[in-house]
């Protein structure tokens, strides 16, 4: 994605730039903490602080997943109940229709019989 894209994008959705500015300041603070620690210290810290920062990214992935997942059930759920509640009405105004067609005939049946 293009930069002007990319920052289309975020622009249009505060809760991706809200959370990029959470990582980019987790980054921050683990650069600023690993330059307080020894030398020998300092990648371990790091390496450790990517792996969390991993763990959180994968935990985002899949809750937005999850929840993309959830809205399309629900949404094509409320589509069959529509299409369901359609059919129901067709299959109502059909047997109405029958039903009056039936009067509607034995009317005439009785009127000749009268007659």
């Amino acid at each position: 994605m293009e930069k002007e894209s990319l920052l289309s994008h975020l622009s249009q959705n505060p809760e991706y730039l809200s959370e990029i500015r959470k990582i980019s300041a987790f980054v921050d603070l683990a650069l600023v903490e690993s330059l307080r620690k020894d030398k020998e210290e300092q990648l371990p810290f790091l390496y450790k602080q990517l792996l969390s920062l991993k763990d959180y990214i994968s935990s985002e992935i899949s809750f937005y997943n999850t929840q993309a997942e959830n809205i399309k059930f629900v949404s094509e759920y409320e589509e069959k109940k529509k299409e369901v509640k359609k059919k129901e009405k067709e299959s109502k105004e059909e047997q109405d229709l029958q039903e009056n067609s039936s009067e509607t005939d034995q009317s005439t049946l009785l009127k000749e019989e009268e007659s």
